[in-house]
C-alpha cells in the first residue's frame, strides 16, 4: 500500500470541521477521484496528504511509515503534488522550472545533470508543450502553467501523484487530454488522487471515487456503485441524471432541464 489514511480529521482555527474520520488506502496503478461541491474540503484533504497542512487527528502513512517520521525529501520521493494554481516569484524558464522536480535527487550544493534536463525535455514533449521550454514561466497562460506543473511532477518520479482540479484552467480539448494522461499514468503504475467538480471526468476515469459532503463525511467506493443519481443530486442540490449514452459507449451525468 503506497498511501494509508486513517481516521483523518481537519478543522479551521474558527472551529469549523472540514472533514472527519476519513479513511482509505491506495495502491500502485489505482486512481481515486475526489468529488464534492465548493468549500467541502477537497483541496484541504490533498494538502494534508501533501504534508502542507497538519490534520487535527488521524494518521497518514506512506509505504507503511507514518508521515510525521519522514523528512521532506523522503516524502517528495513518494508524493508529487500538482496544486490548483502556482504563482512563482522569479522568471524561470519553463525548462528550468520543470527540472526543479528533480530536487529530491540532487545534492544540496549540486547542479542538475544532463540526464535531469533530458528528463525535463521528455516530460514537456510527452505533454505536447515542448514549444514552451524556453519561455519564462511567468509569461505563459494559467492552463499552460497547469500542464508545466504536471511535467515537473513527472520528472520528480513519485509513486503517488496528487492533482488538485487538474482540468480547472484548461480548455475542453486539453481537459480530455489530461484525463487520458491520468489513465495512462495509472497504467504505468503511478497511484493518483485527483479532485474535480466534473462528474463526467470521474466516470471516464472509472476506478474509485470519494464523495465529500458539506457535513464533512466521505463516501468511498467504485464509481459504478457510488456515483448514484441520488447522491449526486443531493451533493449538488440539482435533479441530476446518470444515463448510458450509446453514441459514446459510457454513462454520462447531466441536468435534464435548465430552469
Amino acid at each position: 500500500m503506497i498511501l494509508e489514511v486513517k481516521d483523518l480529521s481537519y478543522r479551521y482555527k474558527t472551529g469549523r470541521t472540514i472533514f472527519h474520520d476519513v479513511s482509505f488506502g491506495i495502491q500502485e496503478g489505482e486512481i481515486l477521484s475526489i468529488l464534492g461541491p465548493n468549500g467541502a474540503g477537497k483541496s484541504t484533504l490533498l494538502n494534508c496528504i501533501a504534508n502542507l497542512l497538519r490534520p487535527q487527528s488521524g494518521q497518514i502513512l506512506l509505504e507503511g511509515v507514518p508521515m510525521e517520521r519522514m523528512g521532506v525529501e523522503e516524502i517528495a520521493r513518494v508524493v508529487g503534488y500538482v496544486p490548483q494554481s502556482h504563482h512563482p516569484a522569479y522568471d524561470y524558464t519553463v525548462r528550468d522550472f520543470v527540472v526543479m522536480g528533480r530536487a529530491p535527487y540532487i545534492g544540496l550544493f549540486s547542479k542538475p545533470s544532463q540526464e535531469d534536463y533530458d528528463m525535463a525535455e521528455e516530460a514537456l514533449e510527452r505533454l505536447g508543450i515542448q514549444r514552451l521550454a524556453h519561455k519564462p514561466y511567468t509569461q505563459i497562460s494559467g492552463g499552460e502553467r497547469q500542464q508545466v506543473t504536471i511535467a515537473r511532477v513527472l520528472v520528480q518520479r513519485p509513486k503517488l501523484i496528487l492533482l488538485d482540479e487538474p482540468t480547472s484552467h484548461l480548455d475542453y480539448g486539453n481537459q480530455i487530454r489530461t484525463v487520458n494522461m491520468i489513465r495512462r499514468l495509472s497504467e504505468e503504475g503511478f497511484a493518483l488522487i485527483l479532485t474535480t467538480h466534473t462528474p463526467d471526468h470521474v466516470i471516464m476515469l472509472g476506478s474509485r471515487v470519494g464523495m465529500l459532503d458539506y457535513d464533512g463525511g466521505m463516501t468511498f467506493g467504485s464509481v459504478e456503485e457510488t456515483m448514484t443519481e441520488e447522491r449526486l443530486s443531493r451533493m449538488y442540490k440539482l435533479p441530476l441524471k446518470v444515463r448510458y449514452i450509446e453514441e459514446i459507449h459510457r454513462k454520462a451525468c447531466f441536468a435534464p432541464n435548465l430552469d
